[in-house]
């Protein structure tokens, strides 16, 4: 498992106002979009026509915490339906909202077994960024435009 973010800015619109920030003697460009500071809303639109029985969070700053990972994890354990016989691992980073005791409790209570994957590692471990998040959002970019 992994998260990643959606934006709500499409790329022709970053590329008209974006302020680009460059140091003199610096190879290195960088650009800050500044409409999209603050902005990290739950977007209705992301929940269109999406699977059945999909669930749909969004934190405050937008970045993920433990309270939504314990609610992705009781919905994962709703559909993978783990048993004693049949337990399930779960492969994923080592976020600290992912390693807690809270969600300890929880995946023992329900026959997961996690497996936490190395710091700096998951980019080749967890090829969930390129297999299917990039394509999504590129597919979702399409549709924007």
């Amino acid at each position: 498992m992994d998260e990643t973010g959606v934006t709500t800015v499409q790329d022709t619109y970053r590329k008209k106002y974006s302020a680009y920030i460059y140091y003199r003697g610096r190879k290195r460009i960088g650009a800050v979009t500044s409409w999209e500071r603050g902005k990290n809303r739950h977007s209705p639109q992301l929940e269109k026509d999406g699977p059945p029985g999909a669930v749909y969070t969004c934190s405050h700053n937008g970045w993920t915490n433990s309270s939504i990972y314990i609610k992705w994890l009781r919905h994962f354990i709703d559909y993978s339906k783990p048993t004693t016989e049949q337990p399930v691992v779960l492969i994923m980073d080592n976020h600290n909202s992912h390693c807690t005791f809270e969600a300890w409790e929880v995946v023992k209570a329900n026959h997961v077994v996690m497996l936490s994957i190395p710091p700096h590692s998951s980019h080749r471990l967890q090829p969930l960024d390129v297999t299917f998040f990039g394509p999504f959002k590129r597919a979702y970019n399409k549709e924007c435009l």
